[in-house]
């Protein structure tokens, strides 16, 4: 075999995890005795094999550790000294780069396995890794989304109680201008440092569909289109955009994206300085 059939074979691959056989093994290290071409490959391999490991070097959900043992034949490794974890972040998603480590043989088995699978033909063995690694990859997309989005709705909390709690807040009580539902009512918050007006739904009804709720500002007896919004089961303070003058605040029911005059039902009203319930 010369060293560009040995490289293309597969066997380096296997050979760098450990995963060649006897046969293997020894034609290996004949040829990285003999040829500089074969140890630059092996380099090479190790070298990118690291990089597959830093790149998903997060924690993968509770059981996927189990999954590609099983998957790959061997058994868990016994364990090899103290995991120092960092300190608790939020939902504790991610673990040092010490539990990083513990995972990097595993990933770099997998990885040189379908390499040599692929090369060797062996179809079976090969579609089986790569619904594994398939399965792998779906787990971290989700639990990344999660964290993202926990993320997300972590800073959104922390900025609409950083408004609320400003003193230069001002909170207006929009009531219900409907007979049929005078218990309906919301909240405008309306900050005077940067003018930022921010809805809380309240007990507004759910949106229906192809419909959303629009913020108006009564500015001289005219009504001046603030933003659009909708409500789903659980509301929560929508965050708008500055308003420069207004006194009072309205709230229609309009066709979705919202229009330039009110023209749908008005649900709730509120002058500006009114803060009570």
């Amino acid at each position: 075999m010369t060293p560009q059939e040995l490289i293309g074979s597969g066997i380096l691959e296997a050979y760098a995890t450990g995963c060649a056989t006897r046969e293997e093994i020894t034609l290996a290290e004949e040829m990285l005795a003999s040829s500089p071409e074969v140890r630059a490959e092996l380099a090479a391999i190790r070298e990118t094999l690291e990089k597959y490991a830093s790149l998903h070097a997060a924690e993968p959900p509770a059981g996927t550790e189990e999954k590609i043992l099983a998957a790959v034949g061997v058994s868990r490794p016994a364990p090899k000294g103290k995991v120092i974890t960092l300190e608790a972040r939020l939902f504790r998603r991610l673990r040092n780069f010490a539990a990083a480590a513990s995972l990097f043989v595993i990933f770099s088995a997998v990885f040189s396995l379908l390499m040599y699978f692929e090369k060797s033909n062996k179809a079976e063995e090969n579609d089986a890794l790569v619904a594994q690694l398939n399965r792998l990859q779906s787990d971290y997309d989700s639990t990344s989304n999660m964290l993202n989005t926990a993320i997300a709705d972590r800073d959104q909390v922390k900025h609409e109680m950083s408004m609320l709690r400003d003193p230069m807040t001002e909170t207006i009580t929009l009531k219900s201008m409907m007979k049929e539902k005078p218990s309906i009512k919301a909240m405008v918050h309306w900050n005077k440092n940067d003018m930022m007006v921010a809805v809380d739904p309240m007990t507004l009804p759910p949106t229906p569909s192809g419909m959303q709720y629009e913020l108006w500002a009564i500015v001289d007896n005219k009504p001046q289109s603030v933003d659009v919004f909708s409500v789903k089961e659980n509301p929560g303070i929508s965050m708008l955009i500055p308003v420069q003058k207004a006194d009072a605040f309205a709230i229609t029911l309009e066709k979705e994206g919202g229009t330039t005059v009110p023209t749908g039902q008005m649900y709730v009203m509120g002058h500006a300085g009114s803060t009570n319930p």
